[in-house]
């Protein structure tokens, strides 16, 4: 039995889309409170094509529509727009840019990295987390998770290099879509990637990540149930206890109408808290 001060954190991973942030910004402030998104920078929008002024401007639009869905509230950004090295005219590479941009516009993001991103990335991910004591995330995707004993070595090389404390990183686990795979092989998956790498540091947090296929595929509701599960079986009998977050692709499927999106983002968002709070 977990303590009452128990409040687990929903960490939802979100593109920087209007149909997903619009479905952000209609939760209400209850549910805004149990969230801490994660936001995928992943394409530039029309900006560039329509002479909108070129990669800055579409990079601070995207901060731009982050700010109007959620303010200043506490949240992760991933920045994904290409390799990761990729330079504007200043010589700042798109993640530099992002977190220049945020600080003026008094947002609270953490920057998320990955064990494969290039130097550039990794510097201004340093930088950005030594700023405010925000720290960073370290987001481990299934293309680094074969291997066990090089992701160990790769993890100790990344924290030699960030020179951050790993009480200021949070680690994110990103199993991907578990499509109908069975609840208990899941867990059996889960615990021997997720135990070790949680003692290789003291994290500041643990966060548990898997996506279901989209409604349109099938299965999705049954998967998504395998992801809350999945989830609540290793936070109660696992070592990781209070530090272990659920996290989720909260996209919905593919390309409904934007209005369909926003409503089934506001739905699952709401809906995930509601179990997080009957615990």
């Amino acid at each position: 039995m977990r303590p009452a001060t128990y409040a687990p954190i929903y960490v939802p991973i979100l593109p920087v889309e209007p149909s997903q942030l619009a479905g952000l910004a209609a939760t209400s402030e209850e549910v805004k409170a149990s969230l801490t998104p994660l936001f995928d920078v992943v394409s530039f929008g029309p900006e560039l094509a329509d002479g909108g002024g070129g990669v800055e401007r579409a990079l601070s639009r995207q901060l731009d529509a982050i700010a109007s869905a959620w303010g200043d509230r506490r949240a992760y950004l991933d920045c994904r727009t290409g390799r990761g090295d990729e330079r504007l005219p200043d010589g700042r590479v798109h993640l530099a840019h992002l977190f220049d941009e945020e600080q003026a516009r008094g947002l609270r993001l953490v920057p998320v990295t990955g064990l494969q991103r290039p130097t550039a990335y990794q510097l201004a991910v340093a930088a950005a987390a030594s700023e405010r004591e925000r720290g960073a995330c370290l987001r481990l995707e299934l293309a680094d998770l074969g291997d066990r004993w090089r992701i160990d070595t790769c993890v100790h090389s990344f924290l030699a290099a960030q020179r951050l404390a790993p009480e200021m990183l949070d680690l994110l686990v990103d199993i991907g879509e578990i499509g109908h795979a069975r609840l208990p092989l899941l867990e059996i998956t889960a615990r021997a990637v997720l135990e070790p790498l949680a003692l290789l540091a003291p994290w500041r947090s643990v966060i548990l990540a898997a996506s279901a296929p989209s409604p349109a595929a099938g299965g999705h509701s049954a998967a998504a149930r395998n992801a809350w599960m999945l989830w609540r079986f290793l936070a109660n009998s696992s070592a990781l206890g209070q530090r272990l977050r659920f996290s989720d692709h909260a996209a919905a499927g593919p390309e409904p109408a934007d209005f369909a999106v926003a409503a089934a983002t506001t739905e699952h968002l709401t809906v995930v808290v509601e179990q997080l709070a009957a615990l």
